[in-house]
């Protein structure tokens, strides 16, 4: 089977490996230039780990990832208000890792060696006929393929080609990611701080890097880019703790990615013989840290129905894809709505009853909401 998969990210690049070693002739396009991912931390759980084990790479994510057993949590000062304890979840489902993002990325892209991965490509306009789509990409060349595969990200061209501006609901939230070079002190375990309508993660690395994450409620433009670090010293200048040697820290603005948080919700992810995955099809908010992991998991159980699927099956292995996994997104998103919402209350009462709920609940009632996360895997 011919397969165009569109973006190269986790979930394209773990999809096409499988593909690639059932025997599908895959092809991968990607927008932007090939080039050194800057890319940021991801947390790898249980679920996202499972999908790997086919590829035999999981000891080698181990070697370059910090396993993760606590998680701290502050107020704004940086007084600990509670212990997020992870061991009772990694006896039942195995270690959590935290991970540059780059380096997921190259293990991904090493398993896709053989397969063609064409930069700086997208697709102008699709044709679907019986039993095949035509895609004429942005260079004019066209090429017939049995499925294509959006993969493409929360801002999916291929989505706004199949559905238009339909599906995709702003948080009013906007976030900032960086990473910084480690300092001798820095915390060697993820921590949270939750402000009033404000947020900072700091989540350590393996390569003596860290990673900060900043999330604010916004309605005011995005400032330029020469004016993101002026903003954020001043929006965060509140923060104590290690905080403001952070924002003292940076300096280049090219270093520092930002863009709402928006959330993806669609009544179906395909058309004919096009399927999107990963946040092309249901974005949720980067506080759960389970984007990269359903996007693996999107891919996993995808390349499973149509493993043994002939040209004239598709429609029904993508039905029976979106019938498998719409349920888990919808189980994962409430979740991750919750941890949004923890983030980002901005009356000063409720942040206060907030924070002293935190500090008074036991870490295993903090956490049951992955529990079922992890009971029911790809």
């Amino acid at each position: 089977m011919r397969v165009l998969i569109v973006g190269a990210g986790f979930g394209g690049l773990a999809l096409a490996a499988s593909l690639y070693r059932d025997g599908h002739t895959v092809t991968i396009i990607e927008k932007e230039r090939d080039r050194e991912q800057l890319g940021f931390v991801i947390g790898l759980w249980g679920n996202g780990i499972h999908t790997l084990e086919p590829f035999g790479v999981v000891e080698q994510i181990e070697r370059i990832s910090i396993p993760i057993t606590k998680e701290l949590i502050r107020d704004q000062s940086g007084k600990i208000i509670a212990h997020m304890n992870y061991r009772p979840l990694i006896e039942h489902w195995g270690k959590v890792f935290l991970l540059l993002h780059s380096d997921l990325q190259a293990i991904l892209r090493e398993l896709v060696a053989g397969v063609p991965l064409h930069f700086e490509t997208t697709i102008r306009k699709l044709k679907q006929r019986p039993q095949a789509v035509s895609v004429t990409f942005n260079n004019e060349t066209q090429e017939d393929f049995d499925l294509v595969v959006g993969a493409d990200g929360i801002h999916s061209q291929l989505r706004t080609l199949l559905f238009g501006d339909t599906g995709l609901t702003p948080s009013g939230l906007r976030l900032w990611l960086t990473l910084l070079p480690a300092w001798a002190e820095a915390p060697a375990e993820p921590n949270d701080l939750f402000g009033k309508g404000e947020y900072i993660g700091i989540f350590p690395t393996k390569k003596q890097q860290i990673g900060i994450l900043f999330l604010a409620k916004t309605q005011a433009a995005h400032p330029l880019s020469q004016e993101q670090i002026p903003y954020l010293q001043t929006r965060f200048g509140d923060f104590g703790w290690i905080v403001p040697d952070i924002l003292q820290a940076l300096h280049d603005p090219a270093q520092v990615f930002s863009d709402t948080i928006d959330q993806v919700s669609l009544q179906t992810w395909y058309q004919g013989r096009v399927v999107l995955l990963g946040d092309a099809a249901h974005a949720l908010s980067p506080t759960a840290a389970l984007g990269g992991a359903m996007a693996l998991e999107d891919a996993h159980v995808l390349a499973e129905e149509l493993h043994e699927c002939d040209t004239t099956q598709v429609e029904q292995a993508l039905a029976n894809y979106v019938s498998r996994r719409k349920p888990r997104v919808i189980e994962v998103r409430h979740t991750a709505d919750f941890l949004l919402w923890l983030a980002s209350v901005e009356h000063p009462t409720l942040a206060l009853i907030r924070n002293t709920v935190m500090h008074l609940l036991p870490s295993s009632y903090l956490l049951q909401g992955m529990i079922p996360i992890l009971e029911t895997q790809a």
